[in-house]
């Protein structure tokens, strides 16, 4: 159980509470809570962000009318055309969002014509398009992720409204259900169902178009010239399929935010510079220059997806564009030129290598092979065979970069210290690659993938590649080269590019879910099992019913190079004592900083070995003789070692002792930013109009019992918070029900309250196995609910006695949430 943090500083605000629309006297109170409350929580759940998305209510689509005058924002049967197109656009520190019609690039908003002298809205006013501005609070939304709605930021209170009467959206008081659906024509769903080829750490070409009549260079491409001396690095020339210096790369300022944020940096596919304009004014040229590094405004584009323009973003009148009429030459052009200048960005047909499972890495039609049987381990070209040793595993490590890991005995691929400057430490050139054991630390063992060129580079001297030296046979170390033409200096062959499969033929586990750990060869149905006597673990037969003394998850993040194995009886991790032969496996705290409890899984063999120690695994003695009798020994650390009678040729299976492999229960994680009902012993959560408290009721499908699961802001966060589906309020525990460090008594009220990114009291985790939700600071902390009182209160997580099969102590935990069991028709899953 992780310790507590310490409780943020209050935030201060200030807000403005506007005097339209006139609200009723039985909702001015939550209204006023709403207005003060609103600016505090600002994520954006799973909304996609800053890419095209069609807009839906009720089954019709947000549509631009621009036909009418002036253009009116509708709803209209779903056609897929552009004008049902927008863009919810925002900035990495923006506490909203700017609505974006990909019609025209303008922004939906209130026009200034229908303000009245104090500045406030005409009752009723509509919702039109305007130019967008960063200075403009007349076009500023925030998304209401429990009612679905968009609410105006500048008039909080004020939510979008389709109006009947005039058949277009206006702005109007947000609506709360109060069990008509009141707010049906207020609730809206962004559906990400437009294509577009524009991700993060993605290539792409970006072609010009619509030229003037006599534009030669109309339907060129965007290039990168690869004499590194040319006084116009980048300039059009003819589009030329994959060419690696036709290919650019969105990616994000925040590191934390690259997946799906705000992506203003186009970088070279080539050397990871950045394209920036030498000034912000008309004719100013294009520089590549290192990102970071000068003034940002000027390397800070937005692609306007409906109009087709490269824009600076803090110059949204200047776009990138061809500098004068039939030249090659590109630079910095009014956006409002004639004819305007168009870009479209085109798919490069290239994605993002598959992190955690064995892929085959392929030049040509040959398959890269871990040559095990020689000193030193080298990496060689072989007819594919799909054995482990041509499997390799792309690991997350330190830095933005990866280790290249063999599936056939989870070695690294690197350079030894002998192939290195004694005084620079950096490889020299021709020094082959060899597999050795894994460091996450060693510079040397840090790779990164350029997906533009399709090269493996080193991390720290990304002008050296991986090469196929075609005399000695194997791969070693040399200076980047770019199809014939050397871009770091000298020729090059196709002798660099290499291309991982884009899918594998393990089955990654999923992370989060309950998952048995089957021991031994799969025929003998033996489990890996919490022993109820304490925190050993040994390995009993398979219980049909998955009894949960045999349920574990397998925890992990996107920064991890690791995994955590953790038993779901009661949230304690798989931890070795020490790294050394015959050390103890037991249970123990879920400390991802403990280098004894990070784990990986060789699916190859299906090793379970310590992530820092990958030379140690799990093994489970005397579990061969154990076949019989369905029980083994406790778990202790062993040498990983090959089972040669089973496999003498290829080596690829663990010893029956050590083998393991996961599989899942079939449950679905949670749909987030989605209405769920959740179950109590058929019974569904309910929020009932007139009172705070969260209850149970009959189920009855109504909007009082949806509650939506939305994800903390950001990735690193491991929270969720649930929001009501009829005032947009969160589950939690109130404010004067915890104590003074802000830790909630036990029988405190569940009740619903406004919702902060600040408040602890409203953060939740799910526990899958367990069906509980657990307060995320508290984990042993549990929503229960009172019989006598009906409602919901704070309770110490139950857990299961110390039977085996886990009698429980507490059944009125147990919450089941829409769409989290398995298909009854569910397939067992295959082997990882």
């Amino acid at each position: 159980v992780r310790n507590a943090r310490e409780l943020p500083g209050m935030l201060r605000v200030s807000v403005a509470c506007p005097r339209w629309p006139p609200v009723p006297a039985r909702h001015a109170h939550m209204a006023l809570l709403h207005a003060l409350l609103a600016l505090l929580w600002t994520a954006q759940g799973a909304i996609p962000l800053n890419r095209p998305v069609t807009i839906q209510q009720n089954g019709w689509c947000f549509d631009h009318q621009w036909s009418s005058d002036p253009d009116r924002l509708i709803l209209y049967l779903c056609s897929g055309g552009q004008n049902q197109h927008f863009v919810w656009h925002q900035e990495d520190s923006w506490g909203f969002a700017h609505l974006v019609s990909v019609q025209d690039d303008r922004c939906v908003g209130i026009d200034d014509i229908d303000l009245d002298a104090n500045g406030i809205p005409a009752e009723q006013a509509p919702i039109s398009f305007k130019k967008c501005s960063t200075t403009d609070k007349l076009i500023e939304w925030r998304y209401r992720q429990g009612e679905q709605q968009i609410e105006s930021v500048k008039f909080l209170g004020s939510c979008m409204d389709f109006s009947d009467t005039h058949d277009f959206f206006i702005l109007y008081q947000c609506k709360d259900d109060l069990g008509h659906d009141e707010a049906k024509n207020q609730r809206v769903r962004f559906v990400d169902d437009v294509a577009s080829p524009i991700h993060a750490g993605v290539p792409v070409q970006i072609q010009h178009f619509k030229g003037g009549l006599f534009d030669m260079w109309s339907g060129s491409c965007l290039d990168q010239s690869l004499d590194t001396g040319a006084k116009d690095p980048l300039t059009l020339y003819k589009c030329q399929q994959g060419a690696p210096n036709q290919l650019f790369v969105w990616t994000s300022s925040s590191a934390l935010r690259s997946s799906n944020d705000s992506l203003p940096l186009l970088t070279s596919s080539l050397d990871g510079r950045c394209v920036a304009a030498a000034k912000a004014e008309v004719g100013a040229g294009l520089l590549l220059r290192p990102c970071g590094k000068g003034d940002e405004t000027l390397a800070r584009w937005r692609y306007s997806h409906g109009v087709q323009q490269l824009q600076l973003k803090d110059f949204p009148y200047l776009c990138l564009g061809a500098l004068l009429e039939g030249s090659p030459e590109v630079g910095v052009v009014g956006c409002a030129l004639d004819p305007e200048p168009h870009f479209e960005v085109l798919s490069a047909g290239r994605k993002p290598v598959l992190e955690h499972v064995p892929l085959e890495v392929k030049q040509g039609d040959w398959c890269l092979e871990h040559k095990f049987d020689e000193k030193p381990e080298k990496l060689v070209l072989r007819k594919c065979t799909e054995l482990a040793n041509q499997e390799f595993v792309w690991r997350s490590g330190a830095n933005g970069s990866h280790h290249l890991v063999s599936n056939f005995n989870d070695r690294c691929l690197g350079i030894r210290d002998e192939d290195t400057d004694k005084h620079t430490h950096e490889p020299r050139e021709h020094s082959p690659i060899a597999f050795q054991t894994c460091n996450w630390s060693d510079k040397l063992q840090q790779l990164v993938y350029a997906l533009g060129p399709e090269q493996l580079r080193l991390h720290v001297w990304p002008h050296l590649c991986m090469q196929f030296d075609e005399n000695e046979g194997i791969f070693t170390v040399a200076r980047c080269t770019i199809e014939g033409r050397g871009f770091f200096g000298g020729g090059g062959r196709d002798v660099q590019i290499l291309r991982f499969a884009e899918e594998s033929r393990a089955e990654a586990i999923a992370p989060g879910l309950p998952a048995t750990i089957r021991v031994g060869q799969f025929w003998h149905r033996n489990c890996l099992e919490r022993s109820a006597a304490g925190d050993s673990v040994i390995t009993v037969e398979c219980d049909k019913e998955g009894v949960i003394d045999q349920q574990f998850d397998w925890l992990g993040r996107g920064d991890w190079h690791f995994n955590m194995v953790r038993s779901l009886v009661d949230d304690k991790c798989l931890v070795a004592r020490r790294h050394e032969v015959g050390a103890p496996v037991s249970l123990g705290s879920c400390n991802y900083t403990n280098l004894h409890a990070r784990w990986l899984y060789s699916h190859a063999r299906g090793f379970l070995k310590l992530a820092e120690w990958p030379e140690l695994c799990v093994d489970l003695p005397a579990l061969t003789a154990a076949v019989g009798s369905g029980r083994s020994g406790t778990a202790v650390l062993a040498n990983c070692s090959y089972d040669k009678e089973r496999d003498s040729e290829n080596h690829e299976l663990a010893v029956v002792d050590e083998e393991c492999e996961f599989r899942t229960q079939g449950l679905q994680s949670i749909k987030e930013d989605e209405p769920l009902s959740i179950q109590q012993n058929g019974f569904c959560l309910d929020q009932p109009f007139d009172e705070s408290h969260v209850t149970l009721f009959g189920c009855n499908m109504q909007n009082n019992q949806k509650f939506v699961w939305v994800g903390a802001p950001s990735a690193l966060d491991d929270y969720h918070l649930l929001i009501s589906h009829i005032d947009n309020r969160c589950i939690g525990v109130g404010d004067g029900d915890a104590d003074d460090k802000g830790k909630p008594y036990r029988n405190a009220p569940i009740v619903f309250k406004e919702c902060s990114d600040r408040d602890l009291l409203i953060r939740w985790v799910y526990s899958y196995g367990r069906k509980q939700l657990q307060m995320a600071e508290w984990l042993y902390l549990c929503m229960e609910y009172d019989d006598a009182k009906r409602i919901f209160a704070v309770q110490s997580c139950a857990i299961p006695d110390g039977s085996r099969g886990g009698r429980w102590l507490e059944r009125k935990q147990a919450l089941t949430f829409e769409g989290v069991a398995p298909d009854a028709g569910a397939a067992a899953q295959r082997r990882h």
